[in-house]
């Protein structure tokens, strides 16, 4: 059966399936489809009698025009002698994705979450985007790209959160002399949106009924002692879950500069637990 050359419709209309499949359109260039719905360009060559693959991207982040102008490019690399993938084997060392990866398992581990908040947002929003992007290529731009999605789902304080933290992956490569990184593409980026003031707060009453009226629902102890202890020292529900005993001394809570959102060690009063 001859295989039809892609158009952006029938790549729109691929459905995800319970496993991942393949549709080529001929010459080696794939679109596969996982069950999420995600759908990544592939190429696929011989060389020396072996198969290669080399995953070009995801759709729609990479255009199909992308893609088969990626393909161009390794067949004249091939003509050349020379074997593309081992080329971008090599290449994904230095990528954003890469770079993030090592971030989670060195840095994010010390956050209070242990990482994971910036884990959801960069994994939701970035790494789909630059992910594979060697980080010497990526340019303001890409950036925001990315911001400018976030923003067009309506919540203008999850934009500032994705550029802070996006600048944070990248400060700390820097640091580590990451390779490709002279620059980091958000070098003094402005916050698109104005951060909103907090001015609400409970009231007594409030205070009271919420202390009460946990207990009617399903939690489990800790999870309402966790709120109750968030109630009375009105701190973060991060620092206050990280809590250990070794911070504790007497009714004083010292809560370590690596637990807080601004890096400095807090001195909180008063605190009385109760086992």
């Amino acid at each position: 059966m001859t295989k039809k050359p892609f158009t952006d419709i029938t790549i729109k209309k691929l459905k995800p399936q319970d496993d991942r499949y393949d549709i080529y359109e001929g010459g080696g260039l794939c679109v596969r489809v996982f069950p999420t719905g995600k759908k990544i360009f592939r190429y696929r060559y011989m060389l020396d009698g072996k198969a290669r693959t080399i995953t070009l991207g995801q759709y729609p982040y990479i255009t199909l025009a992308d893609a088969r102008q990626q393909k161009r490019d390794i067949e004249s690399a091939r003509a050349r002698g020379e074997d593309p993938a081992a080329d971008k084997r090599a290449a994904k060392d230095s990528t954003f994705g890469a770079l993030a990866e090592l971030y989670f398992q060195l840095e994010g581990i010390k956050l209070a979450d242990k990482g994971k908040e910036i884990q959801r947002v960069l994994k939701k929003d970035v790494i789909p985007v630059i992910g594979t992007m060697p980080v010497g290529t990526i340019k303001r731009p890409d950036i925001t790209q990315i911001l400018d999605s976030v923003t067009a789902r309506g919540n203008t304080r999850q934009v500032n959160i994705t550029l802070e933290n996006i600048a944070r992956v990248f400060n700390w490569g820097l640091n580590r002399g990451w390779p490709g990184l002279e620059m980091p593409p958000t070098f003094k980026m402005s916050k698109p949106f104005a951060d909103a003031e907090r001015d609400r707060v409970l009231s007594p009453d409030e205070m009271r009924q919420a202390w009460y009226g946990i207990e009617k629902g399903k939690m489990s102890t800790a999870m309402i002692d966790a709120i109750r202890l968030i109630l009375v020292t009105a701190q973060r529900p991060g620092e206050c879950l990280g809590l250990h005993f070794e911070e504790i001394d007497g009714h004083w809570w010292t809560i370590p500069a690596d637990k807080t959102k601004n890096k400095q060690t807090q001195r909180v009063y008063p605190v009385s637990y109760t086992h």
